[in-house]
């Protein structure tokens, strides 16, 4: 399914960054980075895969299939662990992210999307749930090794996972006072997080711009955050029936999911009011799902419905409780496994095997390859993905009015040490405004849309 999603810059800047790292530039010194690192959670598995198998573009697609299946198993492994009877139903509620549509995917099945983050929360909730049964140093050890390299990579984590963790703990441990080991491994985690983040001011090493402020949203813009989570929320279920015939299979089927989806948040909304729920894990992850949903409707977090990836954790989460906690009679295993089959079969597309084809063959690292062009630059959404696909590197950069300039995003500073002798714009009023400030080009070619300028003599930007 993750053939179904075409590559970009963004998620290709990730392999670039690992194929630097097995080629032995293990701090990513001289490169800007995005927001967060990402580096143990997303970056690292790449290389790792490359050091020991070679570099093939296919682990684009392969590693976040890994990580979404690991997600799956450990979520059902979670759920069916303590559960003795109609454990195989328990697992339906997965579906709802185990099952992704086209714009699922597009949240879970690219290169760094946050998946490595869940992997390390669901497993460190299972050494909660696991030391909460049968003790163990080891867990504890365990458990803050996972946490310090989660938090260092990915800010999400203190939302979905450390806070949950920490507030629920200090709430039960008069009961169970062994739970003040895990707000203790807790502040550890922070401190060592801490600490290796100087440790790498004290060497040569990659440079994040850091997280905006997050801000509570303005009165005015409540609203367009609730439009843009249920927009997000209909598009993860694939359940956008508006606009379509009602009886028609694309409004019926669409009509299904929007069911789906409603259905998923009113049992959460219930399992929470009315189930007594004592266990760690479901009242951590209840914690994190309502942490996720308020910063998201009372923040300025939301931008347009790519922000969507942030909802996320909120399937995951919830999936797993209500697989934990929904009553489940001997009829209703039956209704949840059909409603589960048919949720999937109108949701997933056909798989597509060659995720050439989904990328039309890259016909822009093509033609650089075609010309033998090795050093130059490009506006960002065509700068990482031509890179890692051709043998070219490409510094991106901004064309305006003003000139044409280095963008320090997802980009390594050596790159503009080359010099370059092409230019990719997204648009002819780009490349207007590329050769006015750099001349007339030797040759012009528009591929895929974009246009490719090609000059003879190589040159340096200012």
């Amino acid at each position: 399914m993750a053939t179904q999603v075409p590559l970009n810059s963004d998620a290709a800047a990730t392999l670039l960054e690992a194929k630097d790292i097995a080629s032995g530039n293990i701090t990513l010194q001289d490169w800007y980075l995005s927001t967060v690192s990402f580096y143990f959670t997303e970056t690292l598995p790449y290389a790792i895969l490359i050091k020991l198998f070679g570099w093939h573009l296919s682990f684009a697609y392969l590693v976040p299939a890994i990580m979404l299946s690991t997600v799956v198993f450990l979520a059902a492994h979670l759920i069916i662990r303590h559960s003795r009877h109609y454990q195989l139903s328990r697992v339906f509620p997965l579906v709802v992210f185990a099952a992704p549509g086209f714009f699922a995917s597009h949240m879970m099945l690219v290169p760094c999307i946050h998946m490595g983050s869940y992997v390390l929360t669901l497993s460190c909730w299972w050494l909660v749930e696991t030391y909460e049964e049968h003790r163990g140093a080891w867990r504890l050890a365990l458990l803050t090794f996972f946490l310090t390299l989660t938090l260092f990579s990915d800010d999400i984590v203190r939302y979905v996972l450390l806070l949950p963790l920490v507030l629920t703990a200090l709430f039960k441990v008069r009961q169970h006072p062994h739970l003040g080991w895990i707000v203790l491994c807790s502040i550890l985690s922070l401190a060592l997080t801490k600490l290796l983040g100087f440790g790498l001011t004290l060497v040569p090493s990659f440079e994040t711009p850091g997280l905006p402020p997050l801000n509570f949203t303005s009165y005015n813009a409540i609203s367009y955050n609730l439009e843009l989570f249920l927009k997000g929320v209909l598009a993860f279920f694939g359940a956008e029936f508006f606009g379509y015939p009602i009886f028609s299979w694309h409004g019926l089927s669409r009509l299904f999911h929007a069911g789906i989806a409603l259905a998923f948040f009113g049992m959460l909304y219930w399992i929470a009011r009315y189930r007594h729920i004592r266990d760690t894990l479901s009242i951590g992850s209840l914690l994190g799902i309502s942490i996720i949903l308020g910063a998201y409707l009372l923040s300025n977090l939301p931008i347009d419905l790519m922000t969507t990836r942030y909802l996320v954790p909120v399937f995951i989460l919830g999936a797993l409780v209500l697989g934990r906690h929904f009553p489940l009679a001997g009829w209703a295993y039956g209704l949840s496994a059909c409603l589960a089959l048919l949720y999937a079969a109108t949701n997933i597309g056909l798989p597509k095997w060659d995720y050439t084809t989904t990328n039309r063959n890259f016909p822009l690292a093509q033609a650089l390859n075609q010309h033998g062009l090795n050093n130059g630059y490009a506006t960002f959404w065509n700068a990482n993905l031509n890179a890692l696909v051709s043998r070219a590197e490409i510094s991106p950069v901004i064309i305006d009015s003003s000139g044409i300039r280095y963008f320090d995003w997802l980009a390594k500073s050596n790159w503009k040490k080359n010099g370059g002798n092409f230019l990719i714009c997204d648009s002819e009023e780009q490349a207007g405004l590329a050769i006015s400030h750099l001349g007339e080009p030797n040759k012009k070619y528009v591929i895929d849309g974009k246009i490719l300028l090609i000059w003879e003599a190589s040159f340096n930007l200012n």
